[in-house]
């Protein structure tokens, strides 16, 4: 008997077998990364405001927005848009497309809020503020704020996570903690102040920081795709 047929099919057994365990950690490592459920769509609301004028409001269910661009108080163009889950996962929150244009001074205040959010929950939890201001005209300055509320209520303004100011173009990132022990809400604030005509564009985005408990599912996966491919090649 050809000796090197058993051997050679040994050898094929042995790759095939550590071709499947790079399959199923890459699989470990994909459950880790998707640990999370999506939710279903939870309201999410726009308002307009400013001293002096009656309110706007926009709502929807996992997005809502301006219709187009339209004049409110003293600021002849504004849109503002806000997505949450399903489009996001929970309990990831994104306001952009942040267009502020008016002719002369005046304060503006753009709020962005979603309710119902009910994961995560408990003491300490870790949430990520991403302040960015693309466009900002001379004399004007912009200051973006985060807040979440225990009471899970819209435009609520209970607990601030984090706030930075522009008057030029530029970026923050900041970290804070909360306790949420249910269903909470999140709110993001642009007060946008004017002393003369000009625009801006601007973007608020607030983020979960990953538990351990996540990080240690994805190491898991990570190490079995090391520990196979270090057999296989060996055989």
């Amino acid at each position: 008997m050809d000796m090197s047929l058993i051997t050679g099919n040994g050898k094929e057994r042995r790759g095939l077998a550590a071709r499947r365990g790079l399959i199923l950690a890459a699989a470990a490592t994909a459950c880790g990364l998707v640990a999370v459920p999506a939710a279903n769509a939870l309201p999410v609301g726009i308002q307009l405001s400013e001293s002096g004028y009656t309110s706007q409001t926009y709502t929807g269910s996992g997005s809502a927005g301006t219709p187009g661009y339209v004049s409110f108080g003293t600021f002849d163009s504004v849109q503002a848009s806000a997505l949450g889950s399903p489009f996001v996962p929970t309990p990831e929150f994104l306001s952009n497309s942040i267009n502020v244009s008016g002719t002369s001074a005046g304060t503006l205040f753009i709020l962005a809020t979603e309710t119902g959010i009910t994961s995560p929950l408990g003491t300490n939890l870790g949430f990520l503020s991403s302040f960015t201001t693309n466009e900002v005209d001379p004399d004007l300055t912009v200051t973006e704020t985060t807040y979440v509320d225990p009471g899970d209520t819209a435009f609520a303004t209970t607990d601030m996570l984090d706030s930075a100011t522009f008057s030029s173009i530029g970026t923050d990132v900041l970290t804070n903690v909360a306790t949420l022990p249910s269903a909470y809400s999140e709110t993001e604030v642009f007060q946008i102040t004017a002393t003369r005509a000009g625009s801006t564009n601007d973007t608020i985005e607030i983020d979960p920081v990953p538990e351990p408990g996540s990080f240690a599912i994805f190491g898991v996966g990570l190490l079995g795709l090391l520990g196979f491919r270090r057999r296989y090649s060996r055989t």
